[in-house]
């Protein structure tokens, strides 16, 4: 499959234009079905730049300050959010007591090997990590 553009009087329009790869490009343009796509499409583009814009703006202001108290907006109320929470979860609990069993302490634990009976370790898995 082939093209060639060679242009003739035949195969371009008055402003010189190829007719047949006009036709094909007109396919692929989103303003033949809808006439104001690049009117909204230019519209967007440059509200969006001049905001980008006006940020970079105070973003050349901006001092460390600044910045320490923007973060502090939004630090602060969840930290107490944070707090208030903890403190209800704290309240609610209650002062309850809490039994300590005494540790014996590890020379005094005898280490007895555990065995199986042969019917019961038909059904037994036991996963063991193994060192070479």
């Amino acid at each position: 499959m082939g093209f060639d553009f060679q242009a003739g009087p035949e195969r371009t329009d008055e402003l010189g234009r190829d007719i047949m790869l006009a036709e094909r490009l007109a396919l692929l343009d989103p303003a033949t079905e809808d006439p104001n796509y690049w009117l909204r499409f230019r519209d967007r583009v440059l509200t969006d730049a001049a905001r980008a814009l006006a940020q970079r703006r105070l973003l050349v202001r901006l001092t460390v300050p600044d910045v320490v108290a923007s973060w502090g907006r939004a630090i602060v109320p969840t930290a107490a959010l944070a707090a208030a929470l903890a403190g209800v979860i704290l309240f609610r609990a209650g002062a309850r007591e809490v039994r300590t069993t005494p540790v014996a302490p590890v020379a005094e634990v005898e280490a007895v090997p555990v065995t199986l009976a042969p019917a019961a370790a038909a059904s037994f898995v036991a996963m063991v990590p193994e060192a070479f």
